[in-house]
């Protein structure tokens, strides 16, 4: 079984992006204030990736399941997301998206809250998250305690996407005081701890990295391994974020990494099938048997709402 823990959908973007309104454009494009940014190949006529052609995309690449995540620079979608799992509920479980310093998160948790739509998504990056809405968020400020109050109250799990290493959204010592404090949470950290190419050989990012990779040494933290490759600016086969991979795994153990995709943007460099084949034919330091943890049994594992 393949389940994609980190896939995307939208058909009309009403998001943010720092201080920029987003927007959709045409043929790939995204609105970013007054620029245009290249988010999607531009065969992306429209600028959309709606639940049809993920379904369509999952199907034609052997992908059995996936886990509906969001972003604020696309913007909250959270009945999209509903729409999508009680269209396909053999399919998809899904993300709830808020923004941490409104009035009402703890009220729209509560409401979207279902056991397919468990999981809570911050993005705590500068560039695509909360941290370049928000400067200087903290996720140990009292708002961000109330959630993390509500979700094990709820039995939500939590992903964070940290962002780049050297970003305020980088967070290690706070996500492991909250990992600590709530064992009963399950977080998963995304992008295989997000190294980007142009740290590559800084001892000091490298450092930042491997603590936030040990941190899913705990019970209840695992890793996201999703557009590495791009993130590293490589060509396929992706050897650098095989190597991080590796050296994961090392770390952590197989059990503690779930696969995925990131799509769309990820198609602006790899195919879906790459992006599979990546671990499947690539990783040959694992096992037959950790091949299958990561690319499904794991995400088994953290979801709720899943069939078997």
């Amino acid at each position: 079984m393949i389940i994609d823990a980190h896939a995307h959908i939208f058909t009309n973007i009403a998001g943010q992006r720092g201080a920029n309104k987003t927007s959709s454009g045409t043929f790939g494009k995204v609105n970013v204030g007054n620029d245009e940014v290249q988010m999607l190949p531009p065969t992306f006529v429209d600028s959309s990736f709606n639940v049809d052609m993920l379904i369509h995309m999952m199907d034609c690449n052997g992908v059995d399941k996936a886990v509906l995540l969001q972003n604020p620079v696309f913007g909250s979608i959270n009945e999209d997301v509903a729409e999508a799992i009680r269209a396909f509920p053999e399919r998809f479980v899904g993300t709830i998206q808020v923004d941490p310093l409104s009035d009402h998160a703890l009220e729209t948790v509560k409401k979207i809250a279902t056991p397919k739509q468990s999981t809570l998504k911050f993005e705590l990056s500068r560039g695509w998250g909360w941290s370049g809405i928000h400067p200087g968020l903290q996720i140990d400020s009292p708002e961000f305690m109330d959630i993390w109050d509500l979700a094990s109250e709820l039995e939500l799990s939590v992903i964070v996407d940290p962002g780049r290493i050297d970003n305020p959204g980088y967070q290690v010592a706070q996500i492991d005081a909250i990992s600590q404090k709530y064992p009963q949470i399950k977080f998963l950290l995304e992008h295989l701890g997000y190294f980007t190419g142009d740290l590559i050989g800084d001892e000091t990012a490298k450092k930042r990295w491997l603590n936030l990779i040990e941190l899913a040494q705990k019970e209840n933290v695992f890793l996201g391994f999703s557009a590495a490759g791009i993130l590293l600016d490589e060509d396929y086969p992706c050897p650098g974020a095989l190597r991080l991979l590796e050296e994961a795994v090392s770390i952590v153990g197989a059990n503690k990494i779930v696969w995925g995709s990131d799509l769309p943007t990820t198609l602006n460099k790899y195919t879906y099938q790459q992006m599979i084949d990546v671990v499947l034919k690539h990783a040959q330091f694992l096992t037959g048997n950790e091949k299958k943890q990561i690319m499904g049994i794991n995400a088994l594992d953290f979801f709720t709402g899943f069939d078997s």
